[in-house]
């Protein structure tokens, strides 16, 4: 399996809302590693990485 990592900016009411607690649990089942964090000006950013299929599967999932 080829292997990718992502780097994405999430905006809009993410923050206090547990968006990035979802973020990481969706990751984990998808077998993703990575870490997702506020950033200062409201957003969240995510860098993940793993098998291609699983990475795009992770999109899809996401809201």
């Amino acid at each position: 399996m080829e292997k990718v990592a992502v780097k994405a900016r999430i905006t809009g009411a993410v923050q206090g809302v547990g968006y990035p607690a979802y973020v990481a649990r969706v990751a984990d089942r998808l077998g993703l590693s990575g870490c997702v964090k506020n950033l200062p000006d409201g957003s969240v950013e995510a860098i993940l990485q793993g098998d291609k299929d699983r990475v795009s599967q992770g999109d899809r999932a996401l809201p």
